[in-house]
């Protein structure tokens, strides 16, 4: 009796360390996907040949899509992976390769709208925190309740 109760505990305490290991590594997956849809964002922006941001655009999608999967929105994962993937960033890559736009132009446009494109960069950012903050703020308010 007493060797089937410890067998028992011990199976119990299997399970539950299996269970903690897979959240551990859900958890681990979600930041690896995170950290990807992020770089590969950033990389949207800042890659001066086209083509190479058309598919950081298709990178940060896939990525997306994975995040939907594991939280569970199987629907959406796949809605954007036809949607955005297969058909917007696909014309996109085409788009780009038939205007054949050159590489020179680009980066003297660049060094040129550099100094207006970061005044506004942090006037959006300014402006966003501005707005998560009163967010924020009006929720945590005890006066208000939503009964």
């Amino acid at each position: 009796m007493q060797n089937r109760k410890k067998r028992k505990r011990g199976q119990i305490e299997n399970f539950h360390s299996k269970i903690k290991r897979k959240k551990k590594m859900t958890e681990i997956l979600v930041y690896i996907f995170s950290f990807g849809a992020f770089l590969s964002g950033f990389l949207v922006i800042s890659t001066t040949n086209p083509i190479h941001s058309v598919f950081s655009l298709v990178m940060c999608f896939v990525n997306s899509s994975i995040l939907l999967l594991m939280l569970g929105f199987e629907f959406l994962a796949l809605l954007f992976m036809v949607v955005y993937v297969g058909a917007l960033a696909i014309l996109f890559l085409f788009v780009v390769m038939m205007l054949n736009v050159r590489l020179v132009e680009l980066i003297d446009n660049l060094t040129r709208y550099l100094p207006i494109g970061l005044i506004i960069g942090i006037v959006f950012l300014f402006e966003l925190l501005v707005i998560v903050d009163t967010q924020f703020s009006i929720q945590n308010y005890s006066g208000i309740s939503n009964t």
